[in-house]
């Protein structure tokens, strides 16, 4: 099948890129057409006969949606209602993983080195989870279980 010529060639550089002040579509987007999303902004807003707009019978069926146990009505709700959930990044996670792998070692070395024994590492390790906010002491009296996180 033989190629169609390009009727923009004479605009072309070598390497085919435009040349520079010269457009690709130089007539560019015909007048009076209309984006999806243009379309869809107008027509959120039209009204029935019972005055109800095509956005209100929306919300009515994505809130039926999600009230029948549809879980991705239910989690675009939340999302435009609550803002999306925070995300991990990757190296965050590494971050503490790594100060975590760390501080294990330093107590691993303490002990190998006979600075400390194994209980003092531990009651060690504790109160250093307990300082970083990784374990929470109930506060109340007669609660003797601690919440860990």
């Amino acid at each position: 099948m033989a190629r169609k010529p390009d009727r923009q060639a004479n605009n072309r550089r070598k390497n085919g890129q435009f040349k520079p002040g010269v457009s690709g579509n130089p007539k560019g987007r015909p007048k009076g057409v209309r984006y999806i999303s243009e379309a869809l902004r107008f027509d959120r807003e039209a009204m029935d006969e019972d005055g109800r707009t095509n956005a209100d019978k929306l919300s009515a069926v994505i809130w039926r949606m999600a009230l029948s146990g549809d879980l991705k009505a239910i989690e675009l709700i939340l999302n435009r209602t609550e803002g999306p959930p925070p995300q991990l990044s990757v190296s965050s996670i590494l971050d503490v993983s790594l100060q975590r792998l760390k501080g294990e070692a330093r107590f691993y070395e303490r002990m190998r080195t006979k600075q400390i024994d194994y209980s003092e590492a531990v009651d060690q390790m504790f109160d250093e989870a307990v300082e970083a906010g990784l374990i929470v002491l109930p506060e109340e009296e007669g609660q003797d279980e601690e919440v860990i996180n």
